[in-house]
């Protein structure tokens, strides 16, 4: 057969070409060919303003729009009359198989959908000249990021747009449709408001046994719009490709929803692009939008793992918890834990590696007067120590710790910083300025105890007084990291302190100390996720166990993250079994997991290790107690008390708390008497006095939640005088204050 011939058969579809190629493979290659430039002029020549009059049973009105594989017309149907959107295929009859089997799987897709967010397929066809179409739905709006960028929404109403675009996913979803296409473009607003899904071009229909359909199974190219492709889509991984990779793209919209600018700003194909969806991750939402909250940022971040895994398995969870944070409850969403999967692969490598004695040793001997007499958990112990200091609500034990660190490590010159800056935070700058002058007096070369006195005593002095001199100025001065490090030691301002060691891995990014203080520095400044990324950067430079690790584990249980900070405890109980703090943290993680015979468990055991350490076993035996207690174990938990009162020099919460398990046991006597001489010993502490006074009928209810000062005295305040009202036999009002105290999210 001539090449003409050939031409002429493929170009009139003749009923005889099919058995001839299948008989001849020369013409069958050329066939191709001659179909693949036939389609390319069919391409070529379908300009926008060129329009059709009919196409089947439609009549053409105008041009809607045009894609690289198809037209969209407005249309008029005779029977029954409506206006309908026409979609047709370019290339007519010579569209390729694989284009021909996309556009009949997007209308075979919207034949299976019917919900009111998403636009109803009426007809599909094949014209008398090859023409494909189908009539759907006319959806009149704009699209979504038009509407965006036209109206000023509010934080709640994009989110409550956001989610009914949701819901017409998970309704494709439920009937086995995987769109694999979601971006602003293909979601128009209708002039009401509402949201319509479109174009399931790139839709993988699912049997009823949610298999795929084979030519979805058989699609192995990279397909998708990049900016809101998913790391399975561009690893060309179609076997991942599930209702998870809807929910990415729903996280890069709503990113954008809320931000305005995309996760990743990504444009094209390349390799290099496919790359950055797999790997890089993005910012927060609040890092440009500080309005937006934690709880947010989590579930935006969720929808945006790199793992489908680690994603919220289904578009209603990812409502659910959209739903949530519209009522203001908690979400049940987290966010995998990276470090958490670091360290478990750096456990891997074996013992080979260096040492976290060895690399702090060596990088903190500023630190030693004597290097060996402190191992590098006293020496990390305290520099966490003194970054806890910068907290807002720093806490009674930290407070204690670092008064007692100078007694404690006394060849540590960062205890005597510790100790100073604790005096400040409890009103007694006078004393930390007594400390650091005699630490000069012992060591006059100590430029940060000189550096912090500086800021101390100019705290003192009128606002017109000279300022001290400027860093630069310190003696010994150098532009290295170890300096600025320790500077950012040398301060009582926690921007301060971050501007500093911000300088000091600006220098040298491998400088562990600054590392490891920035971890301990941005957790106490409230940057969580900053602090999650410092985190994984010392996993990097240090993959092996070592004290640090325990504070990023209580950074997973400060943000809630109570289940991977339990997996983190647990694998650090596996490498430290005498590190009593792993299992009083992991103690605390079953507690709020309600976990408690675990919890009394992990409390018996660390206050087994502490031994002498009296003053953090007596905290032990007091948070033993409350487990005790609230399990029913009233005597074991009164003796936990007796305990924790015996190790303690002054009165403390412990006290209360002991009276108020009497007085549940039925021993009022003695209840009476324990509070009896708690108020002849209470000094310089009038919240505590307050608190002894209600308990023992001398104060009203109210008058304690009248003295209450801050949230955490609101609490305290809530959950004493609800035990008074519970002694009074006013039990619904005991329990109004108890839910008003569960409200603040605070431990009574």
């Amino acid at each position: 057969m001539t090449r003409e011939e050939l031409w002429s058969w493929v170009d009139r579809s003749a009923p005889e070409l099919e058995e001839h190629l299948a008989e001849c493979p020369e013409c069958r290659a050329l066939s191709l060919e001659i179909r693949r430039r036939i389609r390319f002029i069919a391409l070529s020549n379908a300009p926008a303003g060129t329009l059709p009059t009919e196409i089947g049973a439609y009549t053409v009105k105008r041009l809607l729009g045009e894609g690289g594989q198809a037209l969209v017309y407005e249309a008029e149907q005779a029977s029954p009359r409506r206006s309908v959107a026409l979609k047709v295929l370019k290339g007519f009859s010579h569209s390729d198989e694989t284009l021909t089997r996309c556009f009949r799987r997007e209308s075979q897709a919207l034949a299976q959908l019917q919900h009111p967010a998403i636009a109803t397929i009426y007809e599909a066809g094949v014209t008398d000249v090859g023409v494909h179409y189908f009539a759907m739905e006319l959806v009149e709006g704009e699209s979504l990021n038009i509407h965006l960028q036209k109206r000023d929404l509010s934080l709640r109403r994009r989110l409550e747009l956001f989610r009914e675009i949701c819901l017409a996913v998970a309704h494709a979803h439920d009937s086995g449709v995987i769109h694999r296409d979601l971006k602003p473009s293909n979601i128009m607003i209708q002039n009401d408001g509402s949201p319509k899904v479109l174009d399931f071009g790139l839709s993988r229909i699912l049997r009823g046994d949610h298999a795929p359909t084979v030519t979805a199974t058989r699609q192995r190219r990279t397909e998708g719009t990049p900016r809101y492709m998913s790391p399975e889509q561009a690893g060309a991984r179609a076997g991942d490709i599930d209702e998870r990779t809807d929910v990415y793209s729903l996280g890069v919209i709503l990113y954008e929803m809320l931000t305005g600018q995309p996760p990743l700003d990504v444009n094209n194909l390349s390799v290099g692009t496919l790359k950055r969806i797999r790997d890089d991750v993005p910012c927060p939402p609040s890092a440009s939008v500080p309005v937006i909250d934690r709880n947010l940022d989590t579930i935006v971040l969720k929808t945006l793992q790199k793992r489908p895994a680690g994603r919220y398995g289904s578009v209603v969870e990812l409502v659910r918890d959209v739903d949530a944070y519209l009522a203001s409850e908690p979400i049940r969403g987290r966010l995998p834990n990276p470090i958490v999967r670091l360290y478990r692969r750096s456990r891997r490598v074996g013992p080979a590696l260096v040492l976290a004695v060895i690399v702090l040793g060596a990088v903190l001997v500023w630190q030693s007067g004597d290097r060996s007499s402190y191992t590098d958990r006293d020496r990390l112990g305290l520099l966490q120590i003194r970054y806890r200091l910068f907290a807002e609500d720093v806490d009674e034990t930290t407070l204690v710790q670092a008064d007692e660190a100078p007694g404690r490590w006394p060849g540590l010159n960062g205890s005597v910083l510790a100790a100073a800056h604790a005096h400040s935070r409890i009103h007694q700058p006078h004393m930390g300025i007594f400390l650091l002058r005699e630490a000069l007096n012992r060591d006059s070369g100590n430029w940060p105890a000189r550096l912090l006195l500086q800021e101390l005593e100019a705290l003192q002095m009128p606002a017109d007084h000279p300022s001290p001199r400027p860093l630069e100025d310190v003696p010994g001065w150098r532009d290295t990291a170890e300096y600025w490090h320790l500077a950012s030691m040398a301060t009582l301002d926690v921007e301060r302190a971050y501007e500093r060691a911000t300088v000091a891995v600006a220098r040298d990014s491998t400088y562990l100390p600054a590392v490891a203080g920035m971890v301990f520095l941005t957790q106490a400044a409230g940057r969580l996720y900053e602090a999650m990324s410092w985190g994984e950067r010392l996993c990097g430079l240090m993959p092996k166990w070592s004290m640090w690790m325990l504070g990023l584990g209580e950074m997973l249980f400060e943000a809630g993250m109570y289940e991977d900070a339990l997996n983190f405890f647990d694998a650090l109980s596996e490498e430290d079994p005498e590190n009593s703090s792993v299992y009083l943290m992991r103690a605390r993680t079953y507690r709020r997991l309600k976990l408690y015979e675990n919890s009394r468990a992990d409390y018996t055991k660390a206050i087994a290790l502490r031994g002498e350490d009296m003053h953090g076993a007596a905290w032990l035996f007091y948070h033993r107690g409350a487990v005790n207690w609230m399990t029913g174990h009233g005597e074991e938990a009164a003796e936990d008390y007796r305990h924790a009162e015996l190790l303690l020099a002054n009165v403390t919460y412990a006290n209360l708390r002991l009276a108020l398990v009497l007085r549940d046991l039925g021993r009022h006597e003695e209840a009476v008497a324990v509070v009896r001489d708690l108020r002849d010993r209470i000094k310089e502490n009038p919240w505590l006095e307050a608190i002894a006074a209600c308990l023992a009928g001398e104060m009203s209810t109210d008058a304690l939640l009248d003295l209450a000062s801050d949230p955490k005295q609101l609490c305290e305040a809530y959950y004493y005088a609800g035990e008074q009202l519970l002694a009074e036999a006013r039990e619904d009002e005991a329990m109004h204050l108890f839910r008003k105290c569960m409200e603040t999210s605070m431990d009574a």
